[in-house]
């Protein structure tokens, strides 16, 4: 796409497209920013809404929220002047406004974030509330911004809050909290460990860049980390573990079921994380390995979550964003880190 483009060729294109028949100004408006953000023009599809305000052109909700959206994604290279912007736009929104629809809120949430005006968002987060659930970006925006702005009771408010509704944390959440770590040396032990026990309280495997993102962090401060890949090859005869298998407290069991519906009829979390590591330490796991072949997965050993032994930190990771699958696989990569003392 040109760079640059000028007013007398935004007008030119805009009023060629509405020679189309059954298309309005809003439909064409929004499809020269789509158009725009599909070649991630970001710079040009805000150029494009201020070339419509500037000749005051009509600009609707939906043209409004898209373009504040916009300063969302640049959110790595934001100016004081694109943070200015953002909050006078949504003063004018809504001016012209008292209510919002959820989607164009939730676009005011996360440019708001961006800016030191992030806690309006209280007020937008409640109207969304009205007609639906808020979702993981909403959730890990305002919890970003909250880190950012040393509102750390906030941020965990929202974190639990968002985990009980078995949303995933984006991973803007993890940075600004790495931030937040650092802004006082004397206290960076215990804020990380803070969300390794959230980790293993709510069963969460991060992504692996994120992971890495906390290794790099701790090792400046004197952690030792160690990274270990394990083998859950099982060369047992599954025959015999079936005849292992005995009544009792010690019983096994073997099947296929992943019995997600019985740990939702157990509606209570902890009832739930209970039941599920009794499931992890009794349960041979059949599994299909090709098209003529099965093996038996053992039960675990080992808790398959974040977990600390002493003074040493166990955490597993994922190598994609599958952080709340549900899955009876054993974590085959781990982080190993022991906590510095001089912190």
């Amino acid at each position: 796409m040109k760079e640059n483009i000028s007013n007398i060729e935004w007008s030119s294109i805009r009023e060629e497209l509405l020679q189309i028949q059954q298309i309005t100004p809003a439909i064409v408006d929004t499809t020269i920013m789509d158009i725009c953000l599909k070649d991630f023009e970001i710079d040009t599809a805000i150029a494009y809404f201020k070339f419509l305000r500037g000749n005051n052109y009509p600009l609707n909700v939906a043209v409004i929220g898209k373009y504040l959206r916009l300063y969302y994604l640049k959110r790595n290279s934001l100016t004081d002047v694109d943070k200015t912007e953002i909050i006078e736009t949504y003063n004018a929104l809504r001016q012209q406004h008292t209510y919002l629809d959820s989607v164009t809120a939730e676009h005011c949430i996360v440019s708001l974030c961006l800016t030191d005006q992030w806690e309006k968002t209280f007020e937008i987060m409640e109207m969304i509330r009205i007609t639906t659930h808020l979702g993981a970006t909403v959730y890990s925006a305002i919890i970003a911004a909250a880190f950012r702005n040393q509102k750390s009771d906030i941020a965990w408010k929202m974190l639990l809050e968002m985990t009980l509704h078995r949303l995933r944390p984006q991973n803007v959440v993890y940075t600004s909290h790495l931030q937040y770590c650092e802004l006082e040396k004397t206290k960076i032990n215990d804020r990380i460990e803070e969300m390794f026990k959230f980790w293993a309280e709510h069963s969460i495997m991060p992504h692996n860049h994120i992971m890495n993102a906390y290794v790099n962090t701790v090792t400046k401060y004197g952690w030792s980390v160690a990274s270990t890949t394990i083998s859950t090859t099982s060369a047992d005869d599954p025959y015999m573990l079936y005849a292992t298998m005995s009544s009792g407290k010690n019983a096994k069991f073997v099947s296929l079921d992943l019995m997600r519906q019985h740990k939702h009829s157990l509606k209570d979390l902890p009832l739930e994380k209970e039941f599920k590591k009794w499931q992890c330490s009794h349960q041979y796991f059949v599994k299909k390995k090709s098209a003529t072949s099965i093996y038996i997965q053992e039960p675990f050993v080992y808790v398959p979550t974040a977990h600390k032994n002493g003074d040493h930190w166990h955490v597993p990771y994922v190598s994609d964003d599958s952080t709340y699958a549900e899955t009876l696989e054993f974590p085959d990569k781990w982080y190993c880190l022991k906590c510095s003392k001089n912190k």
